[in-house]
């Protein structure tokens, strides 16, 4: 059963892994051979867990079901709903499906489209910004006609094209510009389309396999005797899991302190430039690690953890920083401060 279950999450972790790289994929035929050949290695392995999973979790899963009520309002029955998507203070929102990563995670945020924004094409634009264009300097004024001995003057046209003079002669203009400044939405190519139509089928392979661990079941199911040793043997594997990315935050936290430390004795961009990069890597590092943690911490809850587990506490950002280790590196007021709870193990 144990073997089984950490197999299950290493799956759930490659899984992930496949999806970002699928998400990434441009039509590049090298990489299509590469994730093809990662995704058929990955249904094998599946197979072969299925097979144990089947002999091992299942009945356990068919004998809880004979005693726990079918939730007519969950769809996913007997798997657990998605959670709200409210986050309280040192936890982060977890969907417990079966697709959701074991120790990773999967958080796939589409950027935003800026194409066009804030762009006002409109004629009323074009007269606001004649509006502002200065009058000519090179302008000579004349006489007007008719007006000779009456001291009006006249201006000469300037060579130069006012804004709104340009904004016409465009808008007169035959051609695809006569239909406004705002360019039509281009057709995606024959490439993209076809790298399209791969990703979604490379991602409905990886989609079809169903293997969900204990934590992914509704709580009823969880909580039954059937369901206690793979509840176990999962918090166990959690566990250590938590102990790593603990382990990789106070590491990262540590370089960064040093990295910081290494860019105040030196100036100048030559020496400012490649510090900064490697400080943003290092930012980057430490928000992974705070987000793996408060992921598997509400996987912890979910098997029996207490919400008031001594080892395993909630963490917010203001536990994230480094320990002072020298003298130098100590500011005021830090002899009459108590330790982060993260800084009682120093075994990493």
């Amino acid at each position: 059963m144990a073997v089984l279950i950490h197999d299950l999450l290493d799956l759930e972790g490659e899984r992930t892994t496949m999806q970002s790289d699928i998400a990434n994929f441009k039509g590049n035929e090298r990489e299509r051979s590469k994730l093809a050949a990662k995704i058929s290695d990955f249904i094998q392995r599946a197979q072969d867990a299925r097979d144990r999973y089947e002999r091992y979790l299942q009945p356990c899963v068919d004998q809880a079901l004979l005693d726990v009520p079918t939730d007519e309002q969950n769809e996913l029955f007997p798997l657990r709903a998605p959670v709200s998507q409210a986050v309280t203070p040192g936890r982060a929102p977890v969907e417990f499906a079966a697709t959701q990563p074991g120790t990773g995670e999967d958080t796939a945020v589409q950027p935003p489209d800026h194409e066009g924004a804030n762009i006002d094409t409109s004629v009323d634009s074009w007269d606001g910004l004649a509006a502002q264009v200065p009058a000519d300097s090179d302008a000579e004024e004349l006489p007007e006609p008719g007006a000779e001995g009456t001291g009006k003057k006249r201006k000469r046209p300037s060579t130069k094209t006012s804004a709104r003079e340009e904004g016409s002669d465009a808008e007169d203009s035959p051609g695809p510009s006569s239909e406004g400044a705002r360019k039509p939405a281009k057709r995606p190519s024959a490439k993209a389309s076809a790298a399209a139509a791969i990703r979604k089928s490379m991602n409905g392979q990886l989609d079809a396999i169903l293997l969900a661990l204990p934590s992914a079941y509704d709580p009823r199911i969880i909580q039954h005797p059937a369901m206690t040793t793979a509840v176990q043997y999962e918090r166990m594997i959690r566990e250590g899991c938590a102990n790593d990315a603990l382990d990789d935050l106070r590491l990262h936290l540590t370089t960064y302190a040093c990295l910081e430390d290494r860019r105040k004795q030196g100036s100048g961009v030559l020496h400012n430039t490649p510090m900064d990069k490697r400080m943003q890597k290092k930012k980057a590092a430490i928000a992974a690690a705070k987000a793996r943690y408060r992921q598997i911490r509400e996987i912890l809850l979910r098997l029996g953890m207490g919400e008031d587990d001594i080892k395993y506490k909630p963490l917010l950002d203001t536990d994230c920083k480094p320990f002072v280790l020298v003298i130098e590196e100590q500011r005021l007021g830090d002899s009459r401060r108590k330790p982060c709870w993260i800084w009682s193990d120093f075994s990493f």
